[in-house]
């Protein structure tokens, strides 16, 4: 799988919901595996998990772009930068500008 398709993956997954403080939340507002068929929510991170199905190394490629969008280095920093956000737009556009700098 490619960095572009995992990327793209986890907007569209950040489209359909958002969260904070979890990687997935389902309907009840519970935390959740990203994977889970019940998941409607997800963070940054945990679209990245879910759109690469189990590729590993894809979604660490995907991560890493986006910590380059955001300009961090740290998962924490990443984690922390999420859940400061106020809606899911400005996630959604470090996402795209991931996507414009990945092969």
């Amino acid at each position: 799988m490619t960095t572009k398709k995992v990327l793209k993956g986890a907007i569209a997954f950040l489209k359909k919901g958002w969260t904070k403080g979890t990687w997935a939340r389902n309907a009840a507002g519970r935390r959740c595996s990203p994977t889970s068929k019940h998941a409607i929510a997800w963070c940054a991170e945990g679209a990245t998990i879910a759109a690469s199905a189990g590729d590993d190394v894809a979604q660490f490629h995907a991560w890493s772009a986006f910590h380059d969008a955001v300009g961090i280095d740290a998962y924490d920093n990443a984690a922390k930068w999420n859940d400061e956000q106020e809606s899911v737009k400005p996630v959604i556009a470090a996402m795209k500008r991931a996507l414009r700098k990945r092969p």
